[in-house]
């Protein structure tokens, strides 16, 4: 690989929130879907005044990602199925709720082409369509209760009573 080929795989990496350790290998960053309402009738609103489904990221490295190139999806055929808009970033330590209602029109906070399953399915954070569409986070969820959470406690996945949109899960 020539340099200026060289420094193009290392902006593409850098955009993407990834380390390659020096020897461009592609290094996942520690991005999970930590939490996820399939089904939200009281709880957590948009700013439209809606009460759409969500899902949560939780950054758990110590370095920002850049999840410009990343998509979410509810379908392993189609990972590209949502793109995360230009410029959606999420802080080392910090948490990204994203909206799953099939309105990405909106400017002002994460929504994806898609919705969730009530009875549940599969849903993928996949990214960046320069590898070749890894997936960095999937998570398998039953049928949901309205207003209960499918969250990430200790190293497994359970049912919440009570989500935690934005906080560690309880």
């Amino acid at each position: 690989m020539n340099r200026p080929e060289w420094w193009a795989c290392a902006a593409v990496l850098a955009l993407a929130g990834c380390k390659d350790g020096g020897n461009g290998d592609w290094t996942a960053p520690d991005v999970v879907i930590n939490e996820l309402v399939a089904s939200n009738a009281t709880g957590l609103q948009d700013e439209s005044g809606a009460f759409p489904d969500w899902l949560e990221l939780y950054n758990d490295g110590d370095e920002l990602v850049d999840l410009s190139t990343y998509t979410i999806t509810d379908d392993p055929i189609e990972p590209q199925k949502s793109l995360f808009p230009a410029g959606t970033t999420i802080e080392a330590g910090g948490f990204l709720i994203v909206f799953v209602d099939g309105d990405p029109s909106t400017p002002n906070e994460v929504h994806t082409t898609f919705r969730l399953s009530r009875v549940g399915e599969t849903v993928q954070l996949v990214g960046p369509a320069t590898e070749d569409f890894p997936i960095v986070s999937e998570v398998t969820y039953p049928l949901m209760e309205t207003d209960t959470s499918w969250a990430l406690i200790g190293s497994g996945y359970e049912v919440a009573t009570t989500p935690t949109p934005g906080a560690p899960n309880e």
